[in-house]
C-alpha cells in the first residue's frame, strides 16, 4: 500500500512540475515578443536584446528580487535570430489584421509613391485609407521592392501582384499619386491601369506636391521672405553656428532650441 501511495504522490508532483514549466515557458515566450516589439518600435539593432536588455534585466532582478527571479528572466529568448523571427511574426500578424479591417470596409483608397531606400533600391510605398468602426483610418499597407525598372507597367505589376488574393480592386474608390509621368500618364500611367481594374476609382494629386507647385508661383513679397529664411537655415546648418544658435535660443527663452533637418 505504501508503494502505491508513494507512486501516486510522485505522479502528482510530476503534473505540478509540468504545469509550472509550461506556464513559465509561455510567459517567457510572451515576454520575448513584447521585447522584440519594443526593439522594432525603437528601431534598434536586433542584437541589443541579447547584449544589453537581457543582462540589464538580470541585474535589476538580482538586486531587487533575488537569484530566483534571475533564473526566470534568463529563460526569455532574446538572441538576434530569435528577435528577427519575433518581429517577422508580429509584422505578419499586423498585416493580417489590417487586411481583415479593409475587407470589412465598404470602400478603401490608396496613396502610392515610388522612392529609394538607403541602399539605393527602388521601392513602391502604398498607404491605405478605409472605414473601420464608423471612422476613417489610415495605415501603411506595404512597401514593394521594384527589382528592375520603375516604369508604370512595373509599378502596376508589383501592386497588382500584392493585391491579388488579398483585396478586391472593385472596392478601391481613389488613388493618390504625385505628378510623375509613370504615375499619371494618360495612356499607360499607373492611375490609368488601376482604373481599368477598378472602374469606380478616381485619381487625385498629392497635396504635398500641390504646395510645392503653389510655392513656385508665390507672390514676390512672400517668396523673398521664404528665400531669406532658407538661406539663414542653410548657413546655420552648414557651419558651426548651430551651437551659437542654440545659445541664442536659450538666452531668448525660446521654446525650441534646434533646427531640425
Amino acid at each position: 500500500m505504501e508503494f502505491f501511495e508513494r507512486k501516486k504522490r510522485e505522479q502528482e508532483g510530476q503534473k505540478q512540475l509540468l504545469r509550472a514549466t509550461t506556464s513559465t515557458n509561455a510567459s517567457a515566450l510572451r515576454a520575448s515578443y513584447l521585447v522584440a516589439n519594443r526593439i522594432a518600435k525603437a528601431k534598434k539593432p536586433f542584437t541589443i536584446g541579447e547584449e544589453l536588455i537581457l543582462p540589464a534585466a538580470k541585474d535589476i532582478c538580482r538586486e531587487l528580487l533575488g537569484e530566483a527571479a534571475v533564473k526566470k528572466v534568463a529563460q526569455v529568448p532574446l538572441s538576434a535570430s530569435t528577435v528577427t523571427r519575433r518581429i517577422e511574426d508580429i509584422a505578419e500578424d499586423i498585416e493580417t489584421q489590417l487586411l481583415e479591417r479593409i475587407k470589412k470596409s465598404l470602400w478603401f483608397a490608396i496613396q502610392v509613391d515610388e522612392s529609394t531606400d538607403i541602399d539605393n533600391k527602388a521601392i513602391l510605398l502604398v498607404y491605405v485609407r478605409y472605414l473601420y468602426q464608423e471612422d476613417v483610418h489610415e495605415d501603411m499597407l506595404c512597401a514593394l521592392l521594384l527589382p528592375t525598372n520603375t516604369t508604370a507597367a512595373e509599378l502596376f505589376k508589383s501592386l497588382n501582384d500584392y493585391m491579388s488574393g488579398k483585396l478586391n480592386w472593385s472596392f478601391c474608390v481613389s488613388v493618390c499619386t504625385d505628378g510623375a509621368a509613370a504615375m499619371t500618364g494618360r495612356l499607360s500611367g499607373l492611375t490609368t491601369q488601376i482604373k481599368e481594374v477598378a472602374p469606380e476609382c478616381e485619381s487625385t494629386h498629392c497635396v504635398i506636391h500641390r504646395e510645392m507647385l503653389a510655392s513656385r508661383t508665390m507672390p514676390y513679397e512672400l517668396h523673398s521672405v521664404l528665400k531669406d529664411v532658407v538661406k539663414v537655415i542653410n548657413l546655420i546648418k552648414a557651419h558651426a553656428l548651430s551651437r551659437l544658435f542654440e545659445q541664442l535660443c536659450e538666452e531668448m527663452d525660446a521654446e525650441h532650441k534646434r533646427l531640425l533637418l
